[in-house]
């Protein structure tokens, strides 16, 4: 490559504090899918940098020389003790100028996967000091204007979203949530405030497992409804298995798919959800148990359901498991308001329910399961307008107007 080609190269930081083999693991790839054709080179810092190098070298080995990783985590035992000490921000900023001197490159643009976990630290957190020496931007995941109802955890991140607003040299926030939009830009006053399409990987298993076929085939002509990713305690699944108790097995099929995450439930709630998952017989219940770092998985799982349920619980936000579920046109059981609930209102993508209320769920099934009431539904949900917004074109849209790329 020409050395006038060289230097008219732009640098940009992926920065990615928390990471798992789900949501980050994926948005990681769709940025460097976007990025590294545009003339940027790319330095990924993240917990697994040898995972993204291996994907690039897999997927997109022409622009292998455009990319540079060093490990980086908020959620190792390093970071987390900068993170409740309240040295996030400093951690990272170093953290950034090691990789830069390390790769040589001069840095343009940071951008942060997650702003969350570095803006609401401890309380003591607050009065450390907080810099980066470069232009930055970043994602907000969980935006508590509108959404988050009032109360002490509320005020505290409050307190720490007025420290952050003081923090130099930043571009512009993202959020997920279109309809917390005016309320975050009227806080964050002068800083752009961007909407991100949430965006998932769309891929299929090739060829499909027979596991899929299998479960298709128990289910027969019954309603599949089902409830898929990682089962934190936020996503519902008590009500979800009481709904399965209490549901018409003869009509209905309820299918769970993914790993349980016990410690956050209390030793009575594991109890009860050991005896829901006892006695629903299989011939209406199936249990998928297991980690899914496979986004074709899930994508298959979501597939198979003719309703996918995401009656969240104390959860305002956007949720990459509603768009898998448009892509592939599946009704949602959502609960009423917040992020999820205004979507499914505003496209007729399905029901609300009210949060935490094992009634509404059971009622908004009924009609759901309903075969004739369901054509109707699925014939006037707008899943493609829907998708207009959240699909990978308007994602490189958006995401290159922050980076200025």
């Amino acid at each position: 490559m020409d050395k006038d080609t060289e230097a008219g190269k732009k640098t940009i930081v992926l920065a990615a504090p928390i990471w798992n083999k789900g949501h980050y693991e994926t948005q990681m790839q769709l940025f460097l899918s976007i990025l590294l054709p545009k003339n940027c080179r790319v330095i990924a810092l993240c917990a697994e940098p040898e995972k993204v190098e291996k994907w690039v070298e897999e997927y997109m080995p022409d622009f292998k020389a455009d990319l540079f990783t060093a490990r980086f985590t908020l959620m190792g035992l390093r970071g987390r003790v900068r993170l409740k000490t309240g040295w996030a921000w400093s951690y990272i900023s170093a953290s950034i100028d090691k990789a830069a001197s390390a790769s040589g490159w001069e840095i343009d643009m940071v951008f942060f996967n997650n702003l969350d976990s570095m803006i609401y630290n401890t309380w003591r957190g607050v009065f450390f000091p907080r810099k980066i020496n470069y232009p930055w931007a970043g994602l907000y995941l969980t935006p508590i204007f509108k959404r988050q109802p009032e109360g002490f955890d509320y005020y505290k991140k409050h307190i720490s979203l007025k420290v952050f607003k003081g923090i130099k040299n930043c571009q512009g926030i993202a959020i997920y949530d279109e309809g917390s939009f005016n309320e975050c830009q009227d806080f964050f006053d002068d800083r752009k405030i961007y909407v991100l399409p949430d965006v998932t990987d769309e891929t299929m298993p090739s060829p499909l497992p027979l596991k899929f076929s299998a479960v298709k085939a128990k289910a027969g002509d019954k309603t599949i409804i089902g409830l898929v990713g990682l089962l934190q305690k936020r996503k519902g699944l008590l009500n979800f298995l009481r709904a399965a108790k209490a549901m018409d097995p003869e009509k209905c099929f309820f299918l769970l798919a993914g790993y349980l995450h016990w410690p956050e439930y209390t030793k009575h709630e594991q109890m009860e959800i050991k005896e829901l998952l006892e006695i629903l017989p299989e011939t209406s219940f199936h249990f998928e148990s297991g980690y899914m770092d496979d986004p074709a998985e899930v994508n298959a799982w979501i597939d198979l359901c003719d309703i996918v349920c995401l009656c969240y619980e104390k959860f305002y936000y956007s949720s990459g498991i509603m768009t898998k579920a448009a892509a592939r046109e599946k009704l949602m059981l959502v609960t009423r308001g917040y992020c999820m609930g205004e979507r499914v209102q505003r496209y007729g993508l399905g029901l609300t329910a009210r949060e935490g209320d094992l009634e509404e769920i059971i009622a908004g099934l009924k009609i759901m399961t309903d075969n004739d009431r369901r054509k109707k539904m699925l014939a006037q949900a707008q899943f493609k307008k829907f998708m207009d917004f959240h699909n990978y074109c308007k994602l490189d849209e958006v995401l290159s107007g922050i980076l200025e790329v």
